[in-house]
């Protein structure tokens, strides 16, 4: 389980809890999700941040190799590299069993169901 949590000097912040199974194969989970983030914010953000065509397997190791990183850190606090951040945050979403944004006038806080932990556990 990897824990991240930070504040934003603009008033706001965002915590997440990710719980990934113990079996969790990287490489696996990209080639299997990649279709459907494609025409999403999640890979559009790749191509507006390099400014220019990248490939879909440029796309795809980029992406394996935050994850990787995010596994093998004992900790995942305020990353410089706001990159990294989105990636965990947007492809990894089906693994966050709690998270909660505030702002200067509003907040949510969201908890995955008991079920859903345990499913994830027994993957």
């Amino acid at each position: 389980m990897k824990i991240r949590n930070g504040f934003v000097s603009n008033s706001s912040s965002s915590s997440f809890i990710i719980l990934l199974p113990k079996k969790f194969d990287v490489e696996a989970f990209v080639e299997e999700n990649y279709s459907k983030w494609e025409n999403t914010y999640v890979i559009n953000d790749f191509k507006y941040d390099y400014e220019h065509e990248v490939s879909k397997e440029f796309i795809k190791e980029e992406i394996i190799k935050v994850i990787k990183k995010f596994k093998l850190e004992k900790s995942f606090e305020q990353y410089d590299n706001s990159n990294e951040m989105r990636i965990i945050e947007r492809v990894l979403k089906e693994y966050c069993i709690a998270s909660m944004d505030t702002a200067s006038d509003s907040g949510t806080c969201e908890l995955m169901s008991d079920a859903e932990v345990k499913r994830i556990k027994e993957r």
